[in-house]
């Protein structure tokens, strides 16, 4: 229950919902070298999964929310919607594993060509931009909110 309350009446901030919690998230993971055209996870990709949830699991038994948020990629070639379709696959594929491994995800989505980070011109490029980029989320801790009274 929340108390009304009016300036200069002594309870300013006790009638006020909580602060929404302040997360911040850590530099990407990245898992490349997708197929083309596929979405499948790849033996290389879970070296790198059992790192993102023993990152997490520790963070919880720290007693520190976590999460993770994902974001799917292809290269560049390919039509528009068939890459966006590509892009979110790979990202719900390791949503998917994640979660059946005990690790939250709170936001998924797939971008497509949108994103390159090397280029599409050789086959390299291509190897490291079809991808998914994993970003383990932790909730911040809470200042301290003033002195007793």
């Amino acid at each position: 229950m929340y108390v009304r309350t009016e300036p200069g009446d002594g309870l300013a901030g006790l009638g006020q919902p909580p602060a929404a919690p302040v997360w911040s998230c850590h530099p990407p993971k990245v898992l490349d070298d997708f197929l083309v055209g596929d979405y499948k996870l790849r033996p290389a990709h879970y070296k790198t999964l059992a790192s993102v949830r023993t990152w997490v699991n520790t963070l919880r038994g720290m007693k520190v929310n976590a999460s993770v948020a994902l974001v799917g990629h292809t290269d560049g070639s390919g039509e528009d919607d068939m890459n966006k379709g590509l892009s979110e696959n790979r990202a719900y594929e390791v949503k998917n594993f994640l979660t059946q491994s005990g690790v939250p995800v709170h936001d998924v989505k797939g971008v497509g060509k949108a994103s390159p980070v090397a280029p599409n011109t050789t086959e390299g490029g291509r190897r490291k931009n079809r991808r998914v980029e994993i970003r383990v989320c932790a909730e911040q801790p809470k200042p301290p909110t003033g002195q007793p009274a």
